[in-house]
């Protein structure tokens, strides 16, 4: 698999294995005969060749080349590529000869490199990321915790690192919690979507709509838990304002009819900003009598106020109109 060249003491080849020849893409008989130098890129020739001779009169018989700075070697076609390489010699004949055995490691330093890419890629995404996203082990601890979710919950940065995951769930939500991390253990499902509460570092609650999910290794083994929790709070809270106002309109609605008509005439003038004087003008009635109305108006619509009464009819207005 690895390219074999020897070569003699003034640094021509000898040997050029079928390895080397497709590695380099040359064939051994053009290979033999040549200096060592075609295949070193121009710019490192002079320190190798200088290497070579340090190493055979070092009286060291086996070396790894490469170890201070990548090596390179040149392909027949020109191209440039990194290797890895290790040099042997040997003396016959009162001829030292030096053995270099290359392996082209260009699939793996694009690997490498394709790694760090998505490495640098996910370290983006996970730091800038709108949503919070929390990773926990199967114990329970969290292992990390991006800077979202940090704010989120009010705490600095790195100091979820290591608390106990459940800890910042709200008691209300643990139970549900527990059976979620005990359904991705036991590999019954491997994400769930659920609207969870929080507690923030100040105690106070917050909604998050999370989704978790396993993270596993090569072998299927789960490794990790992931979730990502988007704050909801707000859309919560305007959730539970539409519905007290619907309900309170319903009520307010179931109330408006048990009204008289004239007490109805009475409650609009009141929503309108009428005085008792002027309301009992308008109906031609006594402002005593304005008075009563009014009084029982205020007890069949649960009012406790002029003030709550207005606030009470006044979104009524136009289904009554």
């Amino acid at each position: 698999m690895d390219a074999i060249l020897t070569v003699d003491d003034e640094q021509r080849i000898t040997l050029f294995n079928a390895a080397a020849e497709r590695m380099f893409g040359c064939p051994a008989r053009q290979a033999i005969g040549q200096p060592l130098d075609v295949f070193i890129p121009a710019s490192m020739r002079e320190a190798h060749r200088h290497h070579v001779r340090a190493f055979g009169q070092e009286g060291t018989t086996t070396r790894a080349m490469g170890h201070l700075r990548p090596l390179k070697a040149v392909r027949s076609n020109g191209e440039e590529f990194p290797i890895e390489a290790s040099i042997s010699v040997v003396e016959v004949d009162g001829r030292k000869l030096f053995t270099a055995i290359v392996r082209d490691v260009t699939a793996r330093i694009e690997a490498e490199r394709a790694l760090q890419q998505a490495q640098a890629r996910y370290r983006a995404i996970f730091d800038h990321a709108g949503l919070g996203i929390v990773m926990t082990s199967l114990e329970g601890a969290i292992l990390e915790a991006n800077p979202a979710m940090e704010r989120m919950l009010g705490y600095g940065p790195g100091d979820l690192r290591g608390r106990e995951y459940l800890r910042l769930v709200h008691p209300k939500s643990v139970g549900e919690t527990l059976r979620h991390i005990e359904q991705l253990k036991a590999g019954e499902v491997e994400e769930y979507e659920v609207e969870k509460r929080y507690l923030r570092k100040d105690g106070s609650r917050l909604w998050g709509r999370v989704i978790g999910s396993n993270i596993r290794d090569a072998a299927g083994r789960i490794q990790y838990f992931i979730r990502t929790i988007e704050d909801i709070t707000d859309r919560k809270r305007r959730a539970a304002l539409r519905r007290r106002t619907r309900l309170a309109q319903a009520e307010g609605l179931r109330n408006l009819a048990t009204l008289t008509p004239r007490e109805r005439e009475v409650l609009w003038l009141v929503v309108a900003g009428k005085p008792t004087k002027g309301i009992a003008a308008e109906l031609g009635a006594s402002p005593k009598t304005i008075e009563v109305h009014r009084a029982r108006v205020m007890v069949k619509m649960r009012a406790h106020s002029i003030a709550e009464l207005v606030r009470t009819a006044l979104p009524l207005r136009a289904p009554e109109a």
